[in-house]
């Protein structure tokens, strides 16, 4: 048995997640030749994750069947599968404090490892200033050649997808289902150019999995992981993107959305922006300038000085 197949094996027996499956990672530095020593495997790890279940030979079996399932039709449908000890998954996601412990891959699979790369994300309803200025920043972002990240959904995430596309830049698009399919599905010609212009789809569930509520929350954190930083265009106090920024946030990057006129300060979709920007969790961006010291300054604060000056050199554009 391989190591993907030990590990969605691992992944398929019931009562295990991928919390469990990480912590055995850890522990274990060689896997079973044959699926019936998982039971004896997992009986003797309880001790030491006491979360783990002890499956039966039978559920074994059926979660053996289940993983080979998974790689045959992934190959078919040329996704790559890459577990966390592999040397082609990301760094950034394996050192995250919460990472998959396998993701799915269409598309060039080195894209992965660009550095650097922001996230940029918001309301699948924007107000039409917020979309124009998301589709103006995006463009400013790849002219920096910088890598954006997000996650394929109507309005904030498409503007940015495509912004990136039009500048030549690589987009990456990080999905809260199998890849065998693409939600919304009028998004499929677009997620059809990113991997033809090199960039890629990635999710951590595997081929048939559907979407469901919880994954794009899921989802979300994988964006914030893969990022030297977050943009978001708009949000209100609810809305899905939050779950993103509250990642961004816990993990200590740098996070930053626009910030509006007065006159769009009474719309519900910028009313998340207004209070991450009064409670400084947020760098406002009103204008380049903001933007410029953004990207030069405090999403590279903590690396190495030749990356800002490079990026000094892109031509400023005018974006409001």
């Amino acid at each position: 048995m391989d190591k993907i197949k030990y590990i969605l094996t691992l992944l398929n027996l019931p009562g295990v997640g991928r919390k469990s499956v990480y912590k055995v990672l850890k522990i274990k530095n060689s896997i079973p030749k044959y699926g019936d020593d998982i039971v004896e495997e997992i009986t003797y790890l309880k001790e030491r994750i006491k979360r783990l279940k002890i499956p039966t030979r039978n559920e074994v079996q059926k979660a053996v069947d289940k993983a080979q399932e998974i790689i045959d039709k992934s190959l078919l449908e040329r996704i790559a599968i890459i577990p966390i000890t592999d040397e082609r998954f990301p760094e950034k996601l394996a050192k995250y404090s919460d990472p998959p412990v396998i993701i799915y891959v269409k598309g060039d699979i080195n894209c992965l490892k660009n550095d650097p790369a922001i996230a940029v994300i918001g309301t699948r309803e924007p107000t039409e200033y917020g979309a124009e200025c998301c589709n103006k920043i995006s463009q400013n972002i790849a002219e920096h050649n910088i890598t954006i990240i997000s996650g394929l959904a109507k309005g904030c995430d498409s503007i940015a997808h495509r912004a990136c596309l039009e500048k030549n830049c690589i987009t990456i698009a990080i999905l809260a289902h199998g890849l065998h399919m693409i939600y919304p599905a009028e998004n499929k010609e677009l997620a059809q150019k990113i991997i033809d212009s090199g960039g890629c789809l990635v999710s951590e569930y595997p081929i048939g999995t559907e979407p469901r509520p919880n994954y794009f929350i899921e989802r979300d954190r994988l964006q914030t992981a893969l990022s030297n930083a977050v943009f978001f265009a708009e949000t209100d106090i609810k809305g899905g993107t939050m779950h993103a920024v509250k990642a961004c946030i816990a993990e200590g990057k740098p996070l930053a959305c626009l910030k509006h006129p007065e006159k769009w300060l009474t719309y519900e979709k910028t009313k998340g922006n207004q209070i991450l920007i009064s409670e400084k969790k947020a760098i406002p961006i009103a204008d380049v300038k903001d933007l410029e010291l953004f990207l030069t300054k405090k999403m590279f604060e903590t690396r190495d000085n030749s990356i800002s000056n490079k990026v000094l050199k892109y031509k400023q554009l005018e974006l409001f």
